[in-house]
């Protein structure tokens, strides 16, 4: 992103300049675990910069789902496809998703997206993926020291999503610190997930308690593999609200799905048991965490995609579990937007929750300006960290940490300006955000 520097004053070119330089941490990742892998799944600069969140916008903006797909569809011409996508793109291109693939493409390749551009940007995309390209974008030009990585990985062809690190597919750790999820052991979809954990731990589960041990052994064998993190995205399935429950209560829901299992290879078991079950276990988890360094990131405020229950996934939501496991680390993702004002009051009253701007950058950029204007001084100083791409995408990737350093910069920048910051005061917030904060709390 262009800076002008002849319209800042002194102090404030000198912030930018720190802010733009800084070797930062990403939070939050979604990004394949290695190059390999990475140059299967893109084939293309539209595959790149559609086929994340910009695609939400398209489809928000009235494109049809079968002209998505044509655009996404390696085997079409570039050109068609463009003229396919590009009276959508006229209407999302003030969006912070068509901005954060505009500053990626001009960038890494010199110039944004236009009918004009797309064939030379494509040809100077394949070219930077027949090089190291994480080297490139995510250390040199990016400058980014790790980025926690929370992958889901298919694990053959039945539906069952393990973690990466629960594979033999290889996690390019000079770029990469994991997080785990353990959702699947709160809401197993069907009995293939319950299958996975019998063939993955050697166990047989005929109870509550074999399930348990299962989700025991799971939180072992990943901190034995140097898990910096546990998460969960359950707001996109279910509410916050985890009551405390008996386990007799949750039990008796498991046997239900217990008692349905029968020998029937070609037939999709149901197992998703209910709501008992499911807080029952979440509880478990984080009693296992109290004894642990790890913290746990939670999904809160908007969900990816289209059309959900919102009020689910409010950080309010979490209070309970905030104060019944006050000596386990709760991560806001996303800082709950919408509910950013909710989510920052309670970094406010308690000790245990901190706010993560990751994707908020890319929804609003306005809203992260005021709400960063406003925590400067709301919040302790070691409650916010600045940055977690949340993208499966280099290019876009490239383009969203330059908003977030904008970001920051734009909100302490009106505090300098405004004499409530000295500079020296706006750089050490900067770096809280970005680089210590995320080094302290993760133990990086």
């Amino acid at each position: 992103m262009r800076v002008d520097f002849t319209s800042m004053n002194e102090e404030c070119a000198n912030l930018w300049a720190f802010i733009d330089e800084l070797f930062i941490y990403n939070t939050h990742e979604h990004l394949p675990p290695n190059k390999n892998v990475y140059r299967t799944l893109k084939q293309d600069i539209l595959q790149e910069v559609v086929g994340g969140y910009l695609q939400t916008d398209l489809v928000s903006a009235g494109m049809r789902r079968e002209d998505l797909a044509l655009v996404l569809d390696h085997d079409g011409d570039i050109h068609d496809r463009w003229e396919v996508l590009q009276p959508y793109w006229a209407a999302v291109q003030n969006t912070g998703y068509a901005l954060m693939a505009d500053l990626g493409c001009e960038g890494l390749f010199g110039e944004q997206i236009s009918g004009d551009s797309i064939s030379r940007i494509d040809t100077r995309y394949r070219e930077l993926l027949s090089r190291d390209f994480y080297q490139i974008v995510l250390k040199e030009k990016s400058r980014i020291l790790y980025s926690l990585l929370d992958k889901y990985q298919p694990l053959g062809d039945n539906g069952v999503q393990v973690n990466v690190i629960d594979t033999d597919i290889e996690v390019e750790r000079e770029y990469f610190k994991s997080v785990y999820r353990l959702d699947h052991f709160v809401f197993p979809r069907d009995w293939n997930d319950i299958f996975q954990i019998e063939s993955q731990f050697d166990i047989s589960v005929n109870s509550l308690d074999d399930w348990l041990t299962g989700c025991e052994l799971a939180l072992e064998n990943a901190i034995g593999k140097g898990v910096v993190a546990v998460k969960s995205a359950l707001a996109y399935n279910r509410s916050l609200s985890y009551d405390q429950v008996t386990k007799t209560s949750a039990e008796r829901e498991f046997l239900d799905v217990l008692r349905s299992r029968r020998n029937v290879e070609w037939e999709k078991l149901p197992g998703a048991p209910g709501v008992n079950f499911q807080n029952y276990v979440m509880h478990h988890i984080l009693s296992l965490l109290e004894s642990t360094s790890l913290p746990i990131q939670f999904h809160t405020g908007m969900q990816a995609g289209h059309g959900n229950f919102l009020g689910d996934s409010n950080p309010l939501l979490l209070s309970n579990l905030l104060l019944t496991y006050p000596r386990v680390n709760f991560v806001l993702l996303h800082s709950g937007y919408p509910f950013l004002e909710d989510a920052a009051a309670m970094a406010k009253m308690f000790p245990n929750a901190f706010l993560d701007l990751a994707w908020v950058h890319i929804i609003s950029p306005g809203a992260v300006v005021r709400a960063l204007a406003e925590w400067v001084h709301l919040l302790p100083e070691n409650k916010v960290m600045a940055f977690g791409g949340d993208l499966p995408s280099i290019v876009c990737f490239y383009g969203h940490q330059r908003i977030a350093r904008r970001n920051v910069y734009k909100a302490l920048s009106e505090k300098v300006i405004e004499s409530d910051l000295d500079l020296a005061s706006a750089k050490r917030l900067a770096e809280r955000w970005f680089v210590t904060n995320p080094k302290v709390f993760f133990r990086l």
